[in-house]
């Protein structure tokens, strides 16, 4: 598999891991946590989260991970639209910095479209940048339409990725805003790859997994990574399913099965809304 980069970041493993959710039910701690030590050792260097995810209790959690191993991954928080004026934002940043157990971030992202005006916070994201606070910077949520309009953004490197719902059930932005990021140099981050786990309910899709003896999550992370600059997220919780995945995506994807996948999963013919989770 081709690694990927976030402009001139360092070369990463093509998939990252989710954290959604995670931290929030206190006997599930130990499995999550021994969830995300195996990812990492496997190769896995992205790990994302969000101030919102558990109202902090994710980035809590997650604690544990980088104070064991905060130089092996490439750290991604979310702060929320609400918190994106200058004052909030730094209060936001400190706070999930507080929480992570670190003193940078490697990745900050917008998680939504905000009201306030693009251009504060960018001078606010500029002064973490010079403070060390954060490498690099993103958004989340934007369709085409709302990233065209920070495309200078985009032009001058200020903005590295879109982090959005894109999963073989969820093709839409296939039409506009990802060739839009691909000729953008623009990362594609795809939350929920899996559907919450919905794909796993197509018979058609999991008849042809069987038939192909491919692990149905490895699958669909496969078809993603098929995509020039997509770099999926998939949240998994479970030991034994992230490592059947992860020696599965070992396998080649033939021009057959990308056939009838997109016979079962069509390609978009128009403009959708973006979607979100």
């Amino acid at each position: 598999m081709n690694k990927i980069q976030f402009n001139d970041s360092e070369l990463l493993y093509p998939v990252g891991l989710g954290t959604w959710q995670m931290g929030e039910i206190t006997s599930n701690k130990k499995n999550e946590l021994n969830t995300i030590f195996q990812a990492i050792d496997s190769g896995i260097q992205l790990i994302d989260t969000a101030e919102m995810y558990g109202e902090g209790k994710t980035e809590l959690l997650l604690k544990e991970v980088v104070k064991q191993k905060r130089n092996k991954i490439f750290l991604v928080s979310k702060f929320y639209p609400m918190n994106a004026a200058k004052k909030k934002l730094k209060n936001a940043l400190e706070n999930s910095l507080s929480r992570l157990g670190t003193d940078w971030l490697d990745l900050y992202l917008l998680h939504w479209p905000s009201n306030t005006p693009f251009d504060e916070i960018i001078e606010s994201i500029n002064v973490f940048k010079k403070s060390g606070k954060i490498r690099y910077f993103g958004v989340s949520n934007y369709s085409y339409d709302e990233l065209k309009k920070i495309e200078n953004f985009i032009d001058n490197g200020s903005v590295v990725t879109n982090q959005v719902y894109y999963s073989l059930n969820n093709r839409g932005i296939e039409f506009d805003l990802l060739p839009y990021c691909q000729v953008k140099n623009c990362v594609t981050m795809a939350y929920s790859p899996f559907d919450q786990g919905d794909i796993f309910k197509n018979k058609n899709f999991l008849k042809l997994c069987e038939k192909h003896d491919f692990d149905p999550a490895a699958l669909v992370i496969k078809f993603l990574l098929n995509k020039d600059l997509v770099l999926p997220i998939p949240k998994t919780s479970n030991l034994r399913n992230l490592k059947k995945m992860l020696t599965d995506l070992e396998k080649n994807l033939n021009d057959d099965i990308l056939e009838i996948l997109s016979e079962i999963f069509p390609h978009p013919r128009k403009k959708s809304p973006l979607s979100i989770i």
